[in-house]
Formats: structure tokens, sequence, C-alpha cells
């Protein structure tokens, strides 16, 4: 199963075949993976917003997971609120295998 982060569920809550997704979050034009280099500090001053990830990061992070398992579930967001549905679906059109 493959969860991003705006899930914002803990990592110890996670069984081995979950795998998380990070968003990419801006402060300062500086880019941060969430849950992975944001600290609570910088959430606390800095302006933060989101940056949609390209299709090329979305497959790195796929491919490995793919690879591994007969059969990945993908859970997002409402397609109509979030761009990662359709970068999945642009990675996963484009190599069905």
């Amino acid at each position: 199963m493959v969860i991003d982060t705006i899930a914002d569920l803990p990592d110890e809550e996670f069984p081995d075949f979950v795998y998380q997704l990070p968003m990419t979050l801006m402060a300062d034009k500086v880019s941060y993976q969430d849950k992975r280099t944001v600290y609570p500090e910088l959430l606390d001053k800095k302006r933060i917003s989101s940056s949609q990830l390209n299709r090329e990061q979305v497959r790195t992070f796929l491919e490995p997971i793919i690879k591994r398992h007969k059969h990945v579930v993908i859970l997002t967001v409402s397609s109509k609120m979030s761009g990662l549905y359709e970068r999945y679906e642009e990675v996963i059109q484009s190599d069905p295998d």
C-alpha cells in the first residue's frame, strides 16, 4: 500500500508493507521532504507551501515497490484536490507492467 504524507500517520503505525511518499514542502525557496527533512521549528517560523512532485520523482519512488510486490494499492486524496493522483496515473499508464 502506498500513501503520501498528507495522511499524517506516524511512522511507527506502518506495517512493513505500507510505503509513505513524502510530499515536497517549500520554505523560503528551499525544498524539504515532509516527515524526513522538515522539523517542527521550521513549521513554526516559516511560511510553508507544497510543491507538486514530478513524474520522475513518483516513478523513482514506485519502481522498487512495484518490483517487490505482486499488487500495489495507492491511496490518495481526491483527484480534484491534488495533482499527485494525476502523477500516479501518468507513471502507471506510461509503463503498465
